[in-house]
């Protein structure tokens, strides 16, 4: 059994603007939930398909984790799509860039499957994990949009 979880924001800024802020692993502390770092597997840009990046995180009760996201569909500027493990859950997950003009919709879509991913179903666990989709496009939003007015 799988679980999705889908959420989009509208951010006030270019499609540049945005592709600059995601794609800076530096930025990801500031705007991806317990995340502590993130760094490339590779030389070449992270989001290119083959690429990835480890992200350590700090995880209440379950303390610190490096995630491993593997890079298995890319198309910069519009969509990166990553897998990660852990736990025996397998998380398979997309942003997508809709350039609007004067301001981008980013849409976040990702799909949990795994033998514990049953357990996410109907649970708090799920609610959890929605919560934190929802901070991390929130989040990604306020770091674009300041950027956006620092000189």
């Amino acid at each position: 059994m799988s679980q999705a979880i889908h959420h989009a924001i509208d951010i006030d800024a270019s499609l540049d603007a945005v592709w600059r802020v995601f794609t800076d692993l530096s930025t990801w502390p500031r705007w991806f939930p317990h995340a502590v770092a993130a760094q490339a597997l590779h030389d070449a840009p992270w989001y290119r398909r083959g690429g990835g990046v480890e992200v350590e995180l700090t995880v209440p009760v379950l303390g610190s984790m490096v995630l491993r996201l593997d890079i298995e569909e890319a198309d910069p500027r519009h969509k990166v799509r990553w897998v990660g493990k852990a736990w025996g859950v397998r998380g398979d997950h997309s942003y997508t860039f809709e350039d609007r003009g004067a301001w981008t919709r980013v849409t976040s879509h990702e799909q949990f499957g795994g033998p514990l991913a049953v357990l996410a179903n109907g649970s708090a666990v799920r609610e959890r994990i929605d919560r934190i989709a929802h901070d991390a496009m929130t989040r990604l939003k306020e770091v674009v949009e300041a950027a956006e007015v620092t000189p």
